[in-house]
């Protein structure tokens, strides 16, 4: 760790008073040369591995001393609005919609107590501020208050207290905090820094854009307790302790709003959290073509601290996975995992094509992991267990969640690029924590657009409710279970799905379990491929339409698994799975005869097996693990399966072609 840029030591240096005039009125530029000898806390953030936060420039606007060299300007609006004392800078008595800009050095602090009645904006141009004794900025009222960083200016918020005691209402938590609805904005950057509390918090609405934004903090970077709302720029977001992006309530403003959303509408965004990269007490929604959306959590976060509740053995990725590529291609492969192969074990190496390990078979962790705690720190900042649901796959998990991106409600993915490496789920809508405006959670998770990459160490995409696709891309590489929900609907797009148990489960019990109506699906699974648990007689799953590969590799399993049977409607499914299988339940369809055929085969790794439907191929699939056993397509029953060595047919990243 660099001293000079992580360490604030305090000494002697005094500076001239001067007095600088605005076009509104006066402005100050005042420092009284108080000397201070005593060292404060040191910003002791570095990560123990992957890319330090001195190399992101969060520290460059450091200072020593007792200073107080700014320079404040009243651009718009009310003159005088503001005063300095005792290192303090108050804004108060708006008598119109106003804009300050500040420049310079401060140790001190911000508050901002203006009334409900006019909006304030305070534009922050090359501004370095540091305080160790209450928040940075305190914003206490204002009909709407702005924080700008003006364009080419870089401009640091440090917060260096020791941690609050958050059952004390006369204390607040955030480096900036705000009492009323906040916006920070511009196209500037601004770089906040918050030791051992949370970054940006408001009681109301948060709303951010355009700027380069870059959050450090010990509990959770961005937190709305009625909304976030992402609107563009470029974030980044570290929680040691905490989570990503957060919301706290639930229920219905006086004018009809729904609180607790949390929005990301465009820009790039890359979160390192804890615990939950997104936590939303309602709804989460992701949109926009041009949103790109990055989230790692728990272990798989280059910063998180380890704290009294993390495993003695915590497992952590081979390679520079903080910084690396992180998309559809080249995820599976290189130092992120290997082609081929669901799940990773020991070291996250397993060779080419291996089954993958089971729920008690969990891969052999590095101890080489670890942020930095905080100093005789518990663990507060996210909600215990999670939302609770279905059975979890991960065994090694800590009490506290770490889901990549968590609803209370409904999790909405209509557009953009979301890649997450989660320790919990990566996607998570829960049915269980009750909603302050008076209705039942749906726990619904729906992907409508978007190219979806997604790492987990329990399930990729977890839904309490319904699962419903429509559209987008969905690149599953590593799983516990890949798509889990009370029911699945696959109407469209294009997943890929490789898990350690079920490919895609569903959970309930009456009608239809899993519905696939369109697309094109791929799962390589080492539990069932397709899993009903639904009791309803020949309804467990029902085929209609699409395109879709599935692979059991487990002997005790089946690729479609279904408690009564399962229909036939419609579509193209080839099925995989070695002998000891549970077969009979993959032929369980009424009328199995006369829809599909079945037939015993011996396959051979990187071999291709091909169905062919009056003499004109239908399907390819380069077989990514010796199998011998069973081969069923449903489709047509007179299909033809054999093996070929070669093909000059293009294979998609799955190694599947259809006609």
């Amino acid at each position: 760790m660099k001293n000079k840029k992580n360490i604030l030591v305090f000494g002697t240096l005094a500076l001239s008073l001067a007095l600088l005039l605005s076009s509104c009125g006066e402005s100050i530029q005042k420092n009284d040369g108080t000397d201070s000898t005593s060292p404060d806390q040191a910003l002791n953030f570095e990560a123990t591995f992957g890319e330090s936060l001195d190399s992101l420039g969060v520290y460059d606007g450091l200072f020593e001393g007792d200073v107080k060299e700014i320079e404040v300007k009243c651009v718009s609006g009310t003159p005088n609005a503001f005063k300095l004392e005792d290192n303090t800078l108050t804004f108060t008595s708006l008598s119109a919609d106003s804009v300050y800009s500040i420049s310079g050095k401060l140790k001190g602090n911000i508050v901002v107590d203006v009334g409900d009645e006019y909006k304030l904006d305070i534009e922050l141009c090359g501004f370095s501020l540091i305080s160790n004794s209450t928040n940075p900025i305190l914003i206490n009222s204002g009909d709407e208050v702005s924080i700008t960083a003006k364009k080419n200016y870089k401009n640091y918020i440090y917060d260096t207290r020791a941690r609050i005691d958050e059952t004390d209402e006369t204390l607040f938590s955030g480096a900036i905090h705000s009492l009323c609805d906040l916006e920070i904005c511009g196209k500037g950057s601004l770089s906040v820094v918050s030791e051992q509390n949370n970054g940006i918090h408001t009681k109301d609405d948060l709303k951010v854009k355009n700027l380069t934004l870059t959050v450090a903090c010990a509990d959770n970077a961005l937190k709305g307790n009625d909304s976030v709302s992402v609107e563009s720029g470029n974030t980044t977001l570290i929680a040691f302790e905490g989570d990503g992006i957060k919301t706290s309530n639930s229920d219905v403003s006086s004018k009809g709003n729904q609180r607790g959303t949390v929005s990301i509408l465009s820009g790039t965004h890359t979160i390192y959290a804890a615990r939950d990269g997104i936590d939303a007490s309602f709804d989460v929604n992701i949109n926009g073509e041009d949103t790109s959306l990055t989230v790692y959590t728990g272990k798989y976060s280059n910063y998180t601290a380890k704290t009294e509740d993390t495993p003695e053995e915590p497992q952590t990725p081979e390679g520079d996975f903080g910084r690396g590529e992180f998309g559809m291609e080249g995820f599976g492969t290189g130092d992120f995992g290997f082609e081929g192969a669901p799940f990773p074990r020991e070291e996250m190496t397993l060779p080419e094509g291996e089954i993958p390990p089971s729920r008690n078979d969990r891969y052999k962790p590095n101890k080489d992991y670890g942020g930095m705690a905080r100093p005789g720190g518990n663990n507060s900042g996210g909600r215990p267990g999670g939302f609770g649901g279905m059975g979890d796959g991960n065994t090694e998990k800590s009490a506290q969640s770490a889901k990549g991106i968590k609803a209370a409600n409904e999790v909405n993915i209509l557009a953009g690029t979301v890649s997450v490496k989660a320790f919990d789920d990566a996607l998570h809508a829960g049915d269980s924590l009750a909603l302050e405006n008076g209705n039942t959670p749906t726990g619904n998770v729906s992907i409508s657009g978007g190219t979806l990459t997604l790492f987990s160490s329990d399930d990729a995409v977890h839904a309490d409710g319904i699962l419903t696709v429509t559209g987008g891309n969905i690149n599953i590489l590593s799983s516990y279970e890949g798509l889990e929900g009370t029911k699945v609907v696959i109407d469209g797009g294009n997943i890929s799905a490789k898990s350690s148990d079920d490919g895609i489960n569903s959970t309930g019990t009456t009608d239809a379990g899993i519905t696939v109506n369109g697309g094109s699906i791929y799962v390589y699974a080492g539990g069932d491929g397709l899993d009903s648990n639904s009791r309803s007689s020949y309804n467990g799953i029902v085929f209609a339409g699409g395109d879709v590969v599935v692979i059991s590799t487990s002997g005790g399993n089946s690729p479609i698994d279904s408690e009564q049977g399962y229909t036939y409607k419609g579509g193209r499914v080839l099925a995989l799975m070695p002998s000891g299988a549970m077969s009979s339940e993959a032929t369980h369809a009424k009328n199995f005869s006369s829809i599909g055929t079945s037939q015993n085969l011996s396959l051979a790794k990187d071999s291709y097996l091909k169905v062919e439907c009056e003499g004109e191929a239908v399907a390819i699939v380069k077989i990514p693990t010796n199998i011998s056993g069973k081969a069923i397509y449903l489709g047509n029953n007179t299909a033809n399966i054999t093996t070929i060595n070669t093909t000059e047919n293009t294979l998609d990243i799955n190694g599947v072609w259809w006609e």
